[in-house]
């Protein structure tokens, strides 16, 4: 009986080895250098007062290794500095306002990749979560105002934030989803497209009221393979 079932196996076996055999990058690692550049946002909730929110430039660079899992299956992870915020302008209690977030981390994807070979290039959809640390951040706020005077002020305010002194506004910690296309050709090289979803409300409570906003950023990434 131990005889027929070690026959089996290895019978069964047998293609499986011929096909790993045919599949040289199974069980290799690759590290690749990445840089995006495109735009970030926050979502914000409908009973935010200041929806008029736009999107600022958003940069990344990125050091990340993938790992061959099966053929042309493959996982990736890494370490990533991130450049996020936003802006916007309102007027209300003054004439015009504009107030400028910028947010900096230090993320970690994992991702799932499946490369699908299209002529002498692979297509390779990109999906898995990430979670980030920020590294610092500023907020300004500048505008003008008419006093009862009919006098015009200019005013200019900076501020730090994540720091010791607002720790209770923001929240340091993001996670959420990416999304990403990427082409790969001459094993050296790829690029492609990418969109992050932050799933945590980095803003906590202010006077009791909660606000949600949350992280979102759209790149396009330009990538080199080190062998």
């Amino acid at each position: 009986m131990k005889r027929q079932f070690f026959t089996f196996l290895i019978i069964t076996m047998i293609p499986v080895i011929q096909i790993w055999s045919q599949c040289d990058s199974v069980g290799h690692f690759n590290f690749v250098a990445t840089a995006g550049v495109g735009v970030a946002h926050l979502r914000l909730n409908e009973n935010e007062s200041y929806d008029n929110g736009r999107s600022i430039v958003h940069m990344q660079i990125s050091a990340l290794a993938d790992y061959t899992v099966f053929q042309n299956f493959f996982v990736e992870s890494g370490l990533s500095f991130q450049h996020k915020g936003w802006k916007r302008n309102h007027t209300g209690y003054t004439d015009w306002e504009k107030n400028t977030y910028h947010l900096f981390y230090i993320q970690i994807p994992m991702t799932a990749n499946y490369k699908i070979p299209i002529e002498k290039v692979w297509l390779t959809p990109q999906i898995g979560p990430y979670i980030g640390i920020a590294a610092g951040g500023n907020y300004t706020r500048e505008g003008i105002e008419t006093t009862i005077d009919s006098e015009i002020n200019h005013y200019n305010y900076h501020e730090k934030l994540f720091s010791h002194y607002n720790r209770n506004k923001y929240r340091k910690f993001d996670c959420g989803l990416g999304l990403a296309v990427n082409v790969l050709w001459l094993q050296k090289f790829r690029a492609g497209m990418g969109y992050d979803i932050g799933f945590v409300n980095l803003r906590k409570k202010i006077n009791g009221q909660r606000v949600v906003s949350k992280n979102g950023a759209f790149s396009i990434q330009f990538g080199y393979y080190i062998k």
